[in-house]
Protein backbone atom coordinates (compact mmCIF):
# COMPACT_ATOMS: atom_id res chain seq x y z
CA UNK A 1 0.00 0.00 0.00
CA UNK A 2 1.30 3.42 -0.91
CA UNK A 3 2.29 5.54 2.04
CA UNK A 4 3.40 8.61 0.11
CA UNK A 5 1.60 11.09 -2.08
CA UNK A 6 1.77 10.06 -5.75
CA UNK A 7 4.18 12.04 -7.88
CA UNK A 8 3.01 14.24 -10.73
CA UNK A 9 4.34 11.62 -13.16
CA UNK A 10 2.40 8.83 -11.43
CA UNK A 11 -0.77 10.93 -11.53
CA UNK A 12 -0.27 11.59 -15.25
CA UNK A 13 0.24 7.90 -16.00
CA UNK A 14 -2.72 6.81 -13.88
CA UNK A 15 -4.84 9.61 -15.38
CA UNK A 16 -4.01 8.37 -18.88
CA UNK A 17 -4.87 4.83 -17.78
CA UNK A 18 -8.25 5.91 -16.39
CA UNK A 19 -9.04 8.00 -19.47
CA UNK A 20 -8.22 5.20 -21.87
CA UNK A 21 -10.14 2.62 -19.88
CA UNK A 22 -13.21 4.85 -19.84
CA UNK A 23 -13.14 5.05 -23.65
CA UNK A 24 -12.49 1.33 -23.93
CA UNK A 25 -8.95 1.30 -25.20
CA UNK A 26 -5.35 1.03 -24.05
CA UNK A 27 -2.51 2.36 -26.17
CA UNK A 28 0.91 0.76 -26.33
CA UNK A 29 2.29 3.99 -24.85
CA UNK A 30 0.08 3.85 -21.76
CA UNK A 31 0.74 0.14 -21.27
CA UNK A 32 4.48 0.85 -21.37
CA UNK A 33 4.12 3.78 -18.94
CA UNK A 34 2.09 1.72 -16.46
CA UNK A 35 4.79 -0.93 -16.68
CA UNK A 36 7.25 1.61 -15.23
CA UNK A 37 5.18 1.99 -12.05
CA UNK A 38 5.83 -0.04 -8.93
CA UNK A 39 2.45 -1.30 -7.80
CA UNK A 40 3.53 -0.75 -4.18
CA UNK A 41 4.22 2.96 -4.82
CA UNK A 42 0.78 3.89 -6.16
CA UNK A 43 -2.39 4.49 -4.14
CA UNK A 44 -3.83 1.17 -3.02
CA UNK A 45 -6.90 1.57 -5.23
CA UNK A 46 -4.58 1.14 -8.25
CA UNK A 47 -2.46 -1.77 -6.93
CA UNK A 48 -4.41 -4.53 -8.65
CA UNK A 49 -4.74 -2.70 -11.95
CA UNK A 50 -1.05 -1.82 -12.13
CA UNK A 51 0.00 -5.32 -11.08
CA UNK A 52 -2.37 -6.92 -13.57
CA UNK A 53 -0.94 -4.82 -16.39
CA UNK A 54 2.72 -5.56 -15.65
CA UNK A 55 3.99 -7.59 -18.56
CA UNK A 56 0.55 -7.80 -20.19
CA UNK A 57 0.27 -8.96 -23.76
CA UNK A 58 -0.45 -6.32 -26.37
CA UNK A 59 -1.98 -8.81 -28.80
CA UNK A 60 -5.28 -7.26 -30.00
CA UNK A 61 -7.53 -10.17 -29.01
CA UNK A 62 -5.96 -10.37 -25.54
CA UNK A 63 -5.94 -6.60 -25.08
CA UNK A 64 -9.74 -6.54 -25.46
CA UNK A 65 -10.12 -9.05 -22.61
CA UNK A 66 -7.62 -7.19 -20.42
CA UNK A 67 -9.46 -3.90 -20.94
CA UNK A 68 -12.75 -5.55 -20.00
CA UNK A 69 -11.20 -6.98 -16.84
CA UNK A 70 -9.68 -3.61 -15.89
CA UNK A 71 -12.96 -1.76 -16.49
CA UNK A 72 -14.70 -4.24 -14.17
CA UNK A 73 -11.95 -3.73 -11.57
CA UNK A 74 -12.34 0.04 -11.86
CA UNK A 75 -16.12 -0.23 -11.52
CA UNK A 76 -15.76 -2.31 -8.38
CA UNK A 77 -13.29 0.12 -6.80
CA UNK A 78 -15.52 3.09 -7.69
CA UNK A 79 -18.59 1.38 -6.25
CA UNK A 80 -16.76 0.56 -3.03
CA UNK A 81 -15.54 4.15 -2.70
CA UNK A 82 -19.07 5.47 -3.25
CA UNK A 83 -20.45 3.12 -0.57
CA UNK A 84 -17.75 4.18 1.91
CA UNK A 85 -18.42 7.85 1.23
CA UNK A 86 -22.16 7.42 1.71
CA UNK A 87 -21.68 5.66 5.04
CA UNK A 88 -19.31 8.38 6.25
CA UNK A 89 -21.17 11.39 4.89
CA UNK A 90 -21.01 14.35 7.27
CA UNK A 91 -24.25 16.02 8.37
CA UNK A 92 -25.72 18.37 5.78
CA UNK A 93 -26.33 21.21 8.26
Amino acid sequence: MATTTPTVEQKQILGALLFELMIGQLTDETIALVDTLDRNDVPSVFNEMVGFMHGMSTEPHLRYTVITHLVRELAGEASQLADERMSNQPPMF
